[in-house]
């Protein structure tokens, strides 16, 4: 369980590490291929969809044990981040 929280938590950190080294040309070659764009779409779906999913468990887990309240909290600063990431993704692109 400790890996799919921390891949969880990386998921985020990804999207807006893959949006911000597309905005500063960091991708060299990469950039200019539709795999990036697949990639950030694929990324724009799965990681609130991820982070839904991995609240979802944290509170059926809290419910059964009546342990670990701390998973809560981060499963949903986690469930806030992904939502705020996609919201100035969806931001940029409509300045494009």
């Amino acid at each position: 369980m400790k890996f799919v929280r921390f891949a969880t938590a990386a998921m985020p950190q990804a999207l807006l590490l893959l949006l911000m080294a597309g905005m500063h040309g960091w991708l060299g070659r990469w950039q200019h291929t539709d795999a990036v764009l697949t990639t950030l779409l694929l990324l724009f779906v799965l990681v609130p969809s991820a982070t839904m999913a991995l609240l979802l468990v944290e509170v059926v887990r809290f419910l059964k044990t009546h342990q670990g309240t701390g998973h809560i909290l981060v499963a949903s600063c986690l469930v806030a981040e992904s939502l705020i990431i996609n919201l100035y993704l969806l931001s940029r692109i409509g300045m494009h």
